[in-house]
């Protein structure tokens, strides 16, 4: 449990100084920056695979890697940075749609499992509390409620929560789907 915790403060370090950096270097020059981390990602994630493991990584990886995730070791930053790159490509011509499709990948999934795993009770399908749903949904409504009217950020955050219930990636789901969701409602 404590890695876990330990990764989600990953999750949401990153996922903040993602949101700044967007907001100031705008949707183009984050796309271009987004392309070079995933790549630059991949490279040094095929080399740590082969063994190289300069401290710096090898203590990142130590600190937040799962330990399922060594056929690609950072496969959780590989799939949060390609969520983003998602967003901004297909929200590219708004800067707070972008910003909006990313808020409930950055906050609301990290804290729903920190939630979830410390005071999570009522347990409901793959391995998900009602409470960390809640927590979740809470704080990407607050964060989008910040962007958005109240009625369309609490529908963004309810839908984009609602993805990590999917069998699929939901650094990929919720972003896509609060996104659509916000650009159907704005």
């Amino acid at each position: 449990m404590r890695e876990e915790i330990r990764r989600q403060f990953l999750h949401y370090f990153f996922g903040c100084a993602i949101i700044l950096i967007i907001g100031l270097i705008g949707t183009t020059n984050f796309l271009v920056l987004n392309i070079l981390i995933l790549v630059f990602g991949f490279l040094l994630s095929m080399q740590v695979k082969k063994g190289f493991n300069p401290p710096i990584i090898k203590q990142v990886l130590d600190f937040a890697g799962r330990k399922n995730e060594t056929q690609v070791p950072g496969l959780g930053a590989l799939t949060f940075f390609t969520g983003t790159l998602l967003a901004t490509i297909l929200f590219y011509n708004n800067l707070f749609l972008v910003i909006g499709a990313i808020i409930p990948l950055v906050f609301g999934d990290s804290i729903s499992t920190i939630v979830g795993k410390l005071i999570g009770k009522i347990k409901l399908i793959q391995n998900k509390t009602l409470e960390g749903s809640i927590a979740g949904i809470t704080i990407s409504f607050v964060y989008l409620s910040i962007l958005f009217p109240y009625g369309i950020a609490l529908a963004a955050a309810g839908i984009g929560m609602l993805m990590e219930y999917l069998p699929i990636e939901d650094n990929y789901t919720i972003p896509i789907a609060t996104g659509l969701t916000l650009m159907l409602l704005i």
